[in-house]
């Protein structure tokens, strides 16, 4: 019995370790789905975007009760647009493609997950935007 409760605690408090790595650059960002629906690449070519500071970091997600890399495009303070499970697909020439799960409430209320994918262009004309300083502290 002494060796299953020190195997307990172990878990318990490798569970509560959290791990934050980020990375971050402005971005212009163009959506290549509507509620998990492809749209057509003609359009997406024609397509404004939204412009921001696109950071990337793992993070520990409520909803999945999990730890879970983020992609995350900030517009001042304010988060535009989110991707959950993010990874990435393809990168040439200053453009990259992010796939992972946009979290929208339906008209009914209820949190639906759709696939989403972003075409991503490196904006090189904008000035390198400094990350609020933040202390991350493991918690216990």
């Amino acid at each position: 019995m002494k060796n299953t409760k020190q195997r307990r605690d172990v878990r318990i408090y490798c569970t509560n370790v959290q791990y934050f790595i980020m990375a971050s650059m402005q971005v212009r960002i163009v959506k290549m789905r509507n509620h998990g629906v492809e749209i057509d690449r003609r359009l997406l070519r024609d397509a404004a975007g939204a412009r921001g500071l696109l950071i990337i970091a793992d993070v520990t997600d409520q909803g999945l009760h999990r730890p879970c890399k983020t992609a995350r495009l900030l517009q001042g303070e304010m988060i535009r647009a989110e991707l959950k499970d993010v990874s990435l697909v393809w990168a040439n020439d200053g453009r990259m493609t992010l796939a992972g799960y946009e979290r929208v409430v339906s008209e009914a209320g209820q949190v639906v997950d759709y696939r989403q994918s972003w075409l991503v262009f490196i904006d090189n004309e904008a000035g390198t935007a400094e990350l609020p300083k933040r202390r991350i502290t493991p918690t216990r």
